[in-house]
């Protein structure tokens, strides 16, 4: 054999060959030698694999020209294949010749047909490789990587239904046009026998016998024909009543769970989300395909309607399910429409602040690709600005979207089609916020609570205008309240995100976080944090709110002055004042540790032990930061010795805190001045003793004081 022959190391069919006896012995039943040779297959796996005769639709009859071309483009390559052979290889020659001489006679005519048989075989390749990975590999995937082998081998199940129910159906249409045909000559010879009838008895009476007979036996076949035909379509009734039933399931799966958990990933992304890439490529592939499936099933319906219209029998002998066929109608449509409307996305969402006359960009994208051809004419998206209130009412009266509260330029995009990536997207670039109109504020409210949102508004066409979609979403979706357990991991993330940390809070820092913003009461993972807890009532005894003190201190661990040490867990940071003091009294004395201050906005707070007494200094701020920074003021302080870390570990401070060597005190001056470094020192003129764990009044603690050398 010739060493161009047979597939590729990549290939589909590649991968067929290395099945175990059982698969390889299902493949081998799906080959037919008169309508695609098996040989053919393996010989010319990656020619037959080639991604561009995907593209070839068999269901459209203008894509007959497609088709003969990629006809004559196989027939050329086994040509050549069979001159490039050598003499001696005959046998070789010969099983080529037969192939090409079989492919020539059955396609010639009908080349879509061969699309199709492709598209069928491979198809069928695919579910057997899939049941064959997924019978080896059980133990070895996980939750999510099963879902979307589920949801994958549903589809193609789906798929392969679709493409059964298509034969029946060709075969209906078949079996109907024979019974009109067969109905026409029962009619003829019931005239004829009218007309024998006419006559003399004397005349013909044989004649008029005979003709009878035929007359009864063809009723007699008619009637079964009728019934055959009825059979028929109540078998098929049946078939697209289990198609619709799956497609409404793996349609809820793709849409409620893995698209709706995209979205939320999407969300995170704010708060320090990873953004997944291959999670949207694979919803685009469930949708695409899933679109697909819809459509061949609703032409389907169509077409059994049409063939009922056509030759509108009945019999009371055959139960048929005729009444559901509008009733399977508006279901797929349905479902067509909600795949439509909810696979168009924002796959790169504007910022969640905007300010007028600032250029920002946006981008969004339908998940179905070139399927429905809703490409071929590509759809135009504007994007307008509106309130909470207005929003809600457009989803109720399109007609009051023109009665925008602002103005935004650039925008309107045309989607555009990748080929080569398969997406269907429009990209706004340069889009600016001229002006924007504030609603009146009502009692307590803050502008930071009044909430706008971008839509973006299109209409698809499906089916050479035979349906359009007008896709709808609920605007400002977000919970007012929410469980504790969920809120904790966002705050980690953002965090996370950040700081730029590789670490989490600990669960100590994210229990604190819970004590503060409870207010100290009872909670658990499932207690309900509302948006007045979390940023609108202060804490108490204080004049900010939960998420004010929290912002304060994530931009405090931001400044390149403090991070450092935070990402060498020399701040502790969230931990109450009590537990504080409980820890350093079981310390050394001389060590000390910085949390995050309750009483103060973005501050740290030094507590020390001071020979079995916790000592607190005021606490500091970045501007105080920029005066000496952190590391400066803990080498400063001869009374810190051990630096208490997050790990509940207690280190000399000189591991985590260098003096700076730059400075020099004997250093030349070369314009007559004196150097003057600036020190950080403890005044304890206030300062009374304390017995270990007492908490003194803010007016009695020690604050560091600046003095110069």
């Amino acid at each position: 054999m010739n060493q161009a022959l047979g597939p590729g190391p990549h290939s589909l069919w590649a991968q067929v060959c290395r099945l175990d006896t059982e698969s390889m012995h299902k493949i081998r039943v799906m080959y037919d030698s008169r309508f695609f040779p098996i040989e053919f297959r393996h010989y010319f796996a990656d020619l037959i694999e080639m991604p561009e005769w995907d593209a070839i639709n068999p269901d459209i009859p203008s894509e007959v020209e497609n088709a003969q071309i990629m006809l004559q483009k196989w027939l050329e390559a086994i040509q050549r294949q069979i001159a490039s052979i050598n003499a001696q290889d005959f046998l070789t020659q010969y099983k080529l010749i037969e192939i090409m001489n079989t492919i020539q006679n059955e396609y010639a005519a009908r080349p879509l047909e061969l699309v199709r048989r492709r598209k069928e075989v491979l198809a069928n390749e695919k579910q057997v490789v899939t049941r064959y990975h997924e019978n080896s590999s059980v133990e070895t995937r996980g939750p999510l990587q099963m879902e979307d082998e589920t949801i994958r081998a549903t589809l193609q199940d789906l798929y392969s239904c679709t493409q059964k129910t298509e034969e029946s159906l060709r075969e209906a249409q078949a079996a109907q046009e024979y019974f009109v045909i067969r109905y026409q000559e029962q009619l003829r010879y019931d005239h004829e026998v009218r007309r024998l009838s006419q006559e003399p008895e004397h005349q013909e009476r044989c004649r008029q016998y005979m003709a009878e007979k035929e007359k009864y036996d063809k009723e007699l076949k008619a009637r079964a024909g009728a019934q055959a035909i009825l059979r028929s379509r109540g078998q098929m009734m049946e078939k697209h009543k289990e198609v619709i039933v799956k497609i409404i399931k793996v349609h809820k799966l793709v849409l409620e769970k893995k698209l709706m958990a995209w979205k939320q990933n999407q969300v995170l992304l704010f708060n320090g989300g990873q953004n997944d890439d291959t999670a949207l490529k694979n919803i685009q592939e469930y949708c695409e395909k899933l679109a697909e499936i819809l459509w061949n099933n609703r032409q389907q319906i169509k077409r059994c309607e049409l063939q009922k219209t056509q030759l509108p029998i009945s019999s009371p002998d055959v139960t048929t399910q005729e009444p559901e066929l509008p009733r399977f109608n508006a279901q797929l449509t349905a479902q067509l429409s909600s795949l439509v409307t909810s696979s168009f996305v924002i796959e790169r969402q504007p910022p969640q602040v905007l300010k007028t006359q600032t250029r920002f960009g946006a981008q969004v994208r339908l998940l179905i690709g070139n399927q429905l051809s809703i490409h071929v004419n590509p759809p135009q998206v504007r994007a307008i600005i509106v309130s909470e209130a207005q929003a809600r009412e457009i989803l109720i009266a399109e007609d009051s979207a023109h009665h925008l509260e602002g103005e935004i330029l650039n925008s309107v995009s045309t989607m555009e089609y990748n080929s080569t990536s398969g997406i269907l997207s429009a990209n706004f670039r340069n889009m600016s916020l001229r002006r924007i109109r504030r609603p009146d504020k009502k009692g307590s409210d803050t502008v930071t609570e009044e909430k706008f949102t971008i839509l973006f508004l299109a209409e698809f066409h499906v089916g050479t205008n035979e349906l359009v979609f007008y896709p709808q979403r609920i605007p400002f979706s977000v919970p007012e309240a929410v469980e504790w357990h969920r809120l904790r991991e966002c705050l980690n993330m953002k965090w996370k995100a950040e700081v730029c940390c590789s670490f989490d809070l600990s669960e100590r820092s994210l229990a604190y976080l819970g004590f503060k913003l409870f207010r100290g009461n009872p909670f658990s993972d499932n207690s309900i944090v509302t948006w007045a807890m979390f940023n609108k009532e202060n804490l108490v005894n204080r004049t900010f709110t939960f998420w004010q003190w929290f912002y304060s201190t994530l931009n405090l661990m931001k400044d390149r002055k403090c991070n450092k040490h935070w990402q060498q867990q020399a701040i502790v940071g969230f931990i109450s004042k009590p537990d504080c003091e409980s820890i350093l009294c079981q310390q050394l004395s001389g060590t000390f540790m910085l949390r995050f201050s309750d009483s103060e906005l973005g501050a740290l707070t030094f507590a020390f032990n001071q020979a079995g007494c916790v000592q607190h200094l005021k606490p500091q701020t970045t501007k105080d930061f920029l005066v000496k920074d952190l590391n400066g003021q803990c080498c400063d302080f001869g009374q810190f010795m051990y630096c208490y870390k997050q790990d509940g570990k207690a280190v000399p401070k000189t591991e985590l805190f260098q003096i700076d060597s730059t400075f020099e005190k004997d250093a030349p001056t070369h314009d007559g001045y004196v150097p003057v470094q600036i020190t950080v020192s403890m005044d304890d003129r206030n300062n009374t003793s304390r017995s270990p764990g007492f908490s003194s009044p803010a007016s009695q603690l020690p604050h560091p004081g600046i003095s110069s050398f």
